[in-house]
């Protein structure tokens, strides 16, 4: 079994700046995430998707604030 890191939008198994722009559409409006993408990219874990979320997984990035896998 496969385990995911919340912010993990992509699939990849990876956090990076990707996650960051497929997020950052999906707000927007442009790239409408759903399924398993959905789930990964509420980080916050509050039901919605939203600059907060943006925020937590650029935490990430830069290597401020890490996310674990149940984040």
């Amino acid at each position: 079994a496969k385990i995911y890191l919340k912010g993990d939008v992509t699939g990849d198994g990876r956090v990076n700046m990707g996650d960051v722009s497929m997020l950052y559409a999906h707000i927007k409006g442009t790239n409408i995430l759903t399924g398993d993408a959905l789930f990964m990219a509420d980080i916050s874990g509050d039901g919605r998707i939203n600059m907060g979320d943006v925020s937590k997984l650029y935490a990430h990035i830069k290597g401020t604030n890490l996310l674990t896998w149940d984040t």
